[in-house]
């Protein structure tokens, strides 16, 4: 199942879509046939009034990526996995483009799979540190699928 997530503010100004389980390979197609339909269907709104600055955000948990806490007091107390709300953002993410991975939930056993999300669109300009700030507060079936 291919889950989609919007989360449009409330001025309409603004749009975030998380797409999931779409390979590097095919980001372009997310751009170049999912994209213009997506400001179609705004444009369909009557009224005229949502057109928003869309930002696309691809989520992946299909990666063999784990952390682990430097510090046992980083670490969740029942699985040693690192605590929900960590984001790795250096190091092991890409040089040039704009990704990260987040814990967002804790490991009910075992280690736990962090998300990876890749910004391939962004037309409202986010910081990493805003972007990860709506990932965490509007979440989305696409952040818990596996």
């Amino acid at each position: 199942m291919v889950s989609r997530k919007v989360c449009i503010a409330p001025s309409f100004t603004q749009c975030s879509i998380r797409r999931t389980h779409r390979p590097i390979g095919q980001f372009h197609q997310v751009l170049e046939q999912e994209l213009p339909k997506i400001r179609e269907a705004c444009a369909a709104v009557p009224g005229g009034r949502c057109n928003p600055k869309i930002s696309v955000i691809i989520v992946g948990k299909r990666h063999h990526t784990r952390f682990y806490p430097t510090d046992d007091n980083a670490a969740d107390g029942k699985t040693g996995n690192p605590t929900p709300g960590t984001v790795v953002d250096r190091c092991v993410t890409a040089v040039y483009d704009f990704d990260f991975y987040l814990q967002a939930h804790a490991g009910i056993k075992g280690t736990a799979r962090p998300a990876h999300y890749y910004v391939i669109h962004d037309e409202n300009k986010f910081s990493a540190d805003a972007l990860q700030s709506v990932v965490c507060t509007c979440p989305s079936a696409a952040d818990n699928t596996n």
